[in-house]
């Protein structure tokens, strides 16, 4: 998922994660996206690795409200994740920051389906606006 050399994602991958959590428990990490995105090929890491994200969310709508909720206000996770994203970096903060957003509110409906809104949050996260 995150721009670089293959040595560097299998580096993320194999040796810590830097994806942030959705569990809603803190400080852990649930490397599912990155692990995913890393394996995909390059144009399809971002759209790989938010299909990981809406999976996890799927399964516990509010754990991950909340694990956005801790991302939003974590400013080296959000760096992490931000480094993920091609572009220079105000630019990557705009659509991460977008994404987070569209999630949140999708999240607190009253029938939360991420999987509906994949496309618009592709879009934000790959700069296709």
């Amino acid at each position: 998922m995150c721009r670089g050399s293959v040595k560097r994602m299998k580096k993320s991958v194999d040796g810590g994660c830097s994806a942030p959590s959705l569990s809603g428990r803190g400080p852990s990490f649930d490397c599912r996206p990155s692990r995913r995105a890393a394996g995909a090929p390059l144009e399809n890491r971002i759209a790989t690795g938010l299909e990981a994200v809406i999976e996890i969310a799927e399964a516990d709508p509010a754990a991950a409200r909340s694990a956005l909720c801790g991302l939003r206000s974590d400013p080296r996770a959000l760096a992490r994740v931000e480094t993920c994203l091609d572009g220079d970096a105000d630019q990557a903060t705009l659509r991460l920051g977008a994404a987070i957003q569209l999630a949140l509110s999708e999240l607190s409906s009253a029938n939360p389906d991420l999987r509906g809104r994949r496309s618009e949050l592709t879009r934000w996260l790959e700069g296709r606006w």
